[in-house]
C-alpha cells in the first residue's frame, strides 16, 4: 500500500549514515547521504536495510553499522454489491439478472452457481430457465499484492409466474346449426388448453369442436393447467342454443323466409325466397328497397321523368306539373300540358301559340290570330286601329304609321324629318344651313363652300381645305399656300428659301426650320443639334481643352490587327477628318518614326516608311492638330 518510504539515521559522531540494501531485498535504493528512499516496492518479501557510519574525515571515530529488515505482505480486499441481487423473483420467458458485485482493490470480481439446476452463468449474467432457489457466489481470488477476499453468497428464489388467459367468446346457435369450432383462448404462455362443456345436454366439446345436443344453456370453460414454471388459469364463456325459430312467428328457421322478423303471412313479392318484410329488393330489380323509388313495381332501370320519390311506373303524374298523366298532353314534360293549336307544339315551348306567323314574344295578341301588334299600346290591334302610333296623324296620311316621332320624309329617303340631319337631301345638315341663312328644305337654297366639302364656309374652320386652319392661313382661300414661316411675305409653297437661312429650299434637309439645314447621318436631328452627325456613335461637337480652346475631340484606337478583318484592320483615328492639316506620327519603342501623315485618312495598317508590315509590339503615337496648343499622345499596341 505504498510505493515509496524515506529513509533517515544519525550517528553521535555526525558523520554521513550511508544506507545499502540487502542482495534480494523486495524494494530498490533511491538517492543518496541524506536523502535515501526505498522504492519500487511492488511484491512481497523481506528488505534488508543496512545504516553504516562514513568517518573517512573523522579519525577519532570507528566505522559502524545497524541492519533493519521489513516484511512486506499482501493487503486484504472484500467483495460487495451496491445493489443486491433480489432474494424473490417471478418466472418469465427470457429472464435474466446481471449481476454487479465489485472489489475493493478494483479487481474484477468472480462468480459462481453454488446450488440451483435452473439457471446458467455468462461472465455476470445470470440466464433463468425454471423456478427454483438459486444460490450464486460471488468473490475475488486476489493477485500478488491482495489476498483472496471473503466470498459473499446470494439467494434467488424464482416464482411461478401467473397464466394470462383471454379471447374465449362462444356464438349463440340454434338447432338447425352445425357444429362449429371455437375460436382458441389466447394465452400469455405455450402450453396445451382443455375446454370443457358445462352442460353435456345443450352442448360437448372435444378439442375445440363443439357439437350441438340440444336446446338450452351452457358454459365453455377454457382450462390451462399449471407446470413448474406458471400456475394455472381458467376463462368461460356462455352461450345458448334455441330451437331455431328466431322471431316466434311460429315457423322454424330453416322454413321462414324472414328468420329475424315476425311474418306469419310469408309474403314474397318476388318469390326469391326472403320474404318482403325483410328481403332488402323485395320487387327483385336489383335496386334495394331503400333506394327504389317502386319497391313493389319491377322497374330495374330506375326511371323517374320528375326525379321525385317515385318512379313513372307507379308515378300517377311522371312530370310532377300537377296534372294527371291523363289529362297531360306531354305526361313526361313539366313545362307542358296544353297544346291550344294542336300543333304537337306545348303552348309553353310554342313560340307561336295561335299559328298566325307572329312569335309569341312578339305577338301582343298570343292567342288571336286575327291580331299580333298594337304599337301604341292602346289595347286596340293595328289590324284595326287606324293611327297605329297614336301620333295624331292617321295611318293613311303618315309616312311612318308605327313611330309615333315620325309622320313625314321631305326627301323621302325613308328617314322621317325628325331625324334626318339632312331633310331636303343637298348634302348640308339642316343645323349647319340654319346658322349659315340657307333654306334645309329647299334642296337648291345651299350655303357658300370654297372647298366643297359640305361644311359651309360660316362654320368651315378650314374653308380651302389645305390643312391649315384659317386663322393660321394667311390666304384662307388658297389651297396652294398657308404658312409664311420667314415672315417675309412670300407663302412658303412659293418663296426659294422659307426659313430664310440661305439655303434653298431645294438643299435644305430642314426648309422650315431656320437653324438647320444639314442632316448629314439623316437621323432626323440636323448637324447643328446632333452630337454625332456622321452616327458613328461618337460626338463630333467641340468642347473645351485645358487651354479653354474649343476642340473637337479626337478618339484614338489602341488596337491594330492588319492581319484580320474587322474594324480594326486599319489604325482609326475618329474625328480626324475634322484637321486637314493635322500632323500625325508613329514611333517605335526606341523613339524612331515608323510613320507620318499630314493628312491622314484612317488608312495605315501598320507598315513602315517602305511599305513593310511591322513586329507586333507597343507604338508611342503623337497628334497635332496644329490649330491648338495641346497634342494627343498615347501607345497602340500592333497584333
Amino acid at each position: 500500500d505504498f510505493n515509496s518510504i524515506p529513509l533517515s539515521a544519525s550517528s553521535s559522531s555526525n558523520a554521513p549514515i550511508v544506507v545499502t540494501l540487502a542482495q534480494g531485498s523486495a524494494a530498490s535504493l533511491s538517492g543518496g547521504v541524506g536523502s535515501y528512499s526505498l522504492v519500487s516496492i511492488q511484491q512481497t518479501g523481506i528488505v534488508t536495510i543496512t545504516f553504516t557510519t562514513d568517518d573517512s574525515n573523522n579519525p577519532n571515530y570507528k566505522t559502524v553499522s545497524t541492519t533493519l529488515s521489513i516484511n512486506v505482505v499482501k493487503s486484504n480486499q472484500s467483495v460487495s454489491y451496491s445493489n443486491n441481487p433480489p432474494s424473490q423473483i417471478t418466472y418469465s420467458e427470457n429472464l435474466s439478472i446481471t449481476l454487479g458485485a465489485s472489489a475493493s482493490s478494483g479487481l474484477a470480481p468472480e462468480y459462481a452457481i453454488v446450488s440451483g439446476d435452473n439457471a446458467s452463468l455468462n461472465n455476470n449474467v445470470l440466464s433463468i430457465n425454471d423456478t427454483g432457489q438459486i444460490t450464486v457466489e460471488a468473490s475475488q481470488s486476489g493477485d500478488a499484492n491482495y489476498n483472496p477476499a471473503v466470498p459473499i453468497t446470494s439467494i434467488i428464489n424464482v416464482i411461478q409466474a401467473p397464466t394470462t388467459l383471454s379471447g374465449l367468446s362462444v356464438p349463440d346457435k340454434t338447432m338447425q346449426d352445425d357444429d362449429f369450432y371455437l375460436t382458441p383462448a389466447v394465452s400469455n404462455r405455450p402450453g396445451d388448453i382443455i375446454y370443457i362443456s358445462s352442460n353435456p345436454q345443450v352442448a360437448i366439446v372435444s378439442g375445440t369442436l363443439v357439437r350441438i345436443i340440444g336446446v338450452g344453456d351452457a358454459t365453455i370453460t377454457a382450462t390451462q393447467n399449471a407446470n413448474s414454471k406458471y400456475l394455472s388459469a381458467q376463462i368461460s364463456a356462455n352461450f345458448t342454443i334455441t330451437i331455431g325459430d328466431s322471431d316466434g312467428d311460429g315457423i322454424v328457421d330453416v322454413s321462414d323466409n324472414c328468420d329475424f322478423v315476425v311474418n306469419p303471412e310469408q309474403l314474397d313479392t318476388d318469390g326469391d325466397g326472403i320474404g318482403d318484410l325483410c328481403d332488402p329488393d323485395m320487387d327483385g330489380d336489383g335496386v334495394t328497397n331503400e333506394l327504389d323509388n317502386c319497391p313493389m313495381d319491377y322497374n330495374p332501370d330506375q326511371s323517374n321523368n320528375d326525379n321525385d320519390s317515385r318512379g313513372d311506373i307507379c308515378d300517377t303524374d311522371d312530370d310532377n306539373d300537377g296534372y294527371s298523366d291523363i289529362q297531360d298532353f306531354f305526361p313526361f314534360d313539366p313545362n307542358e300540358w296544353l297544346d291550344t293549336d294542336r300543333d304537337g307544339i306545348g303552348n309553353n315551348a310554342d313560340t307561336d301559340d295561335d299559328n298566325d306567323s307572329y312569335l309569341d314574344d312578339e305577338d301582343a295578341f298570343p292567342i288571336d290570330p286575327r291580331e299580333w301588334l298594337d304599337t301604341d299600346g292602346d289595347g286596340i290591334g293595328n289590324n284595326k286601329d287606324k293611327d297605329d302610333d297614336n301620333d295624331g296623324v292617321e295611318d293613311r296620311r303618315d309616312a311612318f304609321p308605327l313611330d309615333e316621332n315620325e309622320h313625314l320624309d321631305t326627301d323621302q329617303d325613308g328617314i322621317g324629318n325628325n331625324a334626318d340631319e339632312d331633310d331636303d337631301e343637298d348634302g348640308y345638315k339642316d343645323q349647319d344651313e340654319i346658322e349659315c341663312g340657307s333654306d334645309p328644305l329647299k334642296k337648291y337654297r345651299k350655303p357658300k363652300d370654297y372647298d366643297n366639302d359640305f361644311i359651309p364656309d360660316c362654320i368651315d374652320l378650314d374653308d380651302d381645305n389645305d390643312g391649315c386652319l384659317d386663322e393660321e392661313d394667311i390666304l384662307p382661300l388658297n389651297e396652294n399656300e398657308c404658312l409664311d414661316t420667314d415672315g417675309d411675305g412670300i407663302p412658303d409653297n412659293s418663296d426659294y428659301d422659307a426659313d430664310n437661312d440661305g439655303v434653298s429650299n431645294f438643299n435644305d434637309d430642314f426648309p422650315l426650320d431656320p437653324n438647320e439645314s444639314k442632316d448629314t447621318d439623316g437621323d432626323g436631328i440636323g448637324d447643328n443639334e446632333d452630337k454625332d452627325d456622321n452616327n458613328d456613335g461618337f460626338p463630333e461637337d467641340p468642347i473645351l481643352n485645358d487651354f479653354d480652346e474649343e476642340v473637337i475631340p479626337l478618339f484614338v484606337s489602341e488596337l491594330l490587327t492588319p492581319n484580320e478583318p474587322g474594324e480594326e484592320s486599319v489604325w482609326r483615328i475618329i474625328n480626324i477628318d475634322k484637321y486637314s492639316s493635322a500632323n500625325v506620327k508613329v514611333y517605335s519603342p526606341a523613339g524612331i518614326i515608323v510613320f507620318e501623315s499630314w493628312n491622314y485618312q484612317n488608312d495605315w495598317k501598320g507598315t513602315d516608311k517602305n511599305g513593310k508590315p511591322l513586329p507586333s509590339g507597343p507604338y508611342f503615337y503623337r497628334i497635332d492638330r496644329a490649330n491648338e496648343t495641346t497634342v494627343k499622345e498615347g501607345w497602340l499596341y500592333i497584333f
